[in-house]
């Protein structure tokens, strides 16, 4: 089993690829997924998609783990990084990877 972490953001994903064999996780690749900040917020929306897109096309995971998204004291940030991780579970989905959420 093939499983893709995301540590989602709207300037810099983060994403690491483990492969599952039994109790056993051994680490193949990671890597971030780095948006321009200058860029306006759609943009980087795109960006993301695209990035995500390739992501799952390239390492064809049986899983998928997304951080979700915690408490936060600016409302801004907060709602942005639910900007980002909507562009996230839809590309997971649209692949018909199994999505599981973690804090």
């Amino acid at each position: 089993m093939r499983i893709l972490g995301i540590d989602p953001g709207s300037r810099f994903t983060g994403w690491g690829l483990l492969a599952r064999d039994g109790n056993r996780a051994t680490y193949l690749c990671s890597g971030t997924l780095r948006l321009d900040a200058s860029r306006p917020l759609a943009e980087r929306l795109l960006r993301l998609s695209e990035g995500i897109e390739a992501l799952l096309a390239e390492h064809r995971p049986d899983a998928c783990a997304l951080e979700q998204i915690f408490t936060a004291r600016n409302a801004r940030s907060a709602l942005v990084l639910g900007h980002a991780r909507g562009v996230i579970v839809c590309a997971v989905a649209r692949h018909g990877v199994a999505l599981h959420e973690y804090t």
